[in-house]
């Protein structure tokens, strides 16, 4: 935290300000950073969120494979793998 209490200033025989007196709070992000924040979240999220709902649409396609030509279990197998390793990545909301 900076305290100025009191402040005058002149120059040039002006005074400029006179008995000014303010407080600056460290630990405080300007408004700009917190929405740099956000938006990174939202990409984050809506990355993970496109990269899952391909997983699902993939998984779908293999079990429909599966239920007409009885194969793609390993497909199935490696896609169900890569879908638990992208939800352990999930963004957290800040």
């Amino acid at each position: 935290m900076l305290q100025i209490n009191n402040l005058s200033l002149g120059f040039g025989g002006h005074e400029l300000l006179d008995d000014v007196s303010f407080t600056i709070h460290s630990g405080k992000k300007p408004k700009k950073e917190k929405k740099s924040n956000k938006k990174k979240t939202e990409t984050a999220e809506a990355e993970y969120d496109k990269k899952f709902k391909a997983l699902h649409a993939k998984i779908a396609a293999v079990e429909k494979k599966i239920d007409e030509e009885n194969v793609g279990y390993e497909e199935l197998e490696t896609l169900v793998t890569e879908l638990d390793v992208l939800e352990k990545t999930r963004p957290s909301i800040l």
